[in-house]
């Protein structure tokens, strides 16, 4: 028996995990599955993360400390640090705001924050996504990503029990999407 389940395990470790769901069409569908936990890369920076996969959260949301707004151009802009913890850097990151949004906090009144579209490269995902700023320095992840990116932006299933079994592995566009480093939409 132990047999068995080691020969199991081993042949599964080496085929990629695979949802399947049936679209509009009648056509089943392969989606990827992503785990609890995962590696991603955001840009402007070329950061490497660790995001937390929420389903329970509706929106995305990103650890920015030190928020300052002003204006630029007749825009609202924001400016805030992102930390990339691996690699021990710190940059700057200016955004125009894109709208603002009320967060519903367990156990707390509702909280107003800033949104702002970025680029997120999740397993081989190059997507743009919308993240509210919030500062998360006393969670254990820089990164939520919530339900409605998971659905609607990057199709994907999730294994709760699983972690980091998709590596960020984008290959960016050479042309059709802004530069992802470009800082002045």
């Amino acid at each position: 028996m132990k047999m068995m389940l080691l020969l199991v395990f081993f042949v599964v470790s080496f085929f990629p995990i695979k949802a399947f769901s049936e679209g509009n069409d009648g056509v089943r569908h392969e989606k990827p599955v992503v785990g609890w936990l995962e590696k991603v890369i955001i840009f402007p920076g070329k950061f490497h993360l660790k995001a937390k996969i929420d389903t329970g959260a509706k929106s995305s949301s990103i650890n920015a400390p030190h928020i300052v707004t002003f204006e630029r151009n007749g825009k609202r802009w924001v400016s805030f640090d992102l930390a990339d913890n691996e690699n021990k850097k710190v940059v700057k990151v200016e955004k125009r705001i894109h709208r603002t949004t009320s967060i519903k906090r367990k156990g707390a009144e509702a909280q107003e924050r800033l949104v702002i579209r970025m680029f997120m490269c999740l397993g081989d995902d190059y997507k743009e996504i919308e993240m509210n700023l919030a500062d998360r320095r006393g969670f254990n992840h820089q990164i939520l990503i919530g339900r409605d990116d998971l659905v609607n932006i990057f199709n994907v299933d999730i294994d709760p029990s699983a972690k980091y079994i998709r590596d960020p592995t984008c290959v960016l566009p050479e042309s059709g999407i802004p530069d992802p480093t470009d800082q002045t939409e």
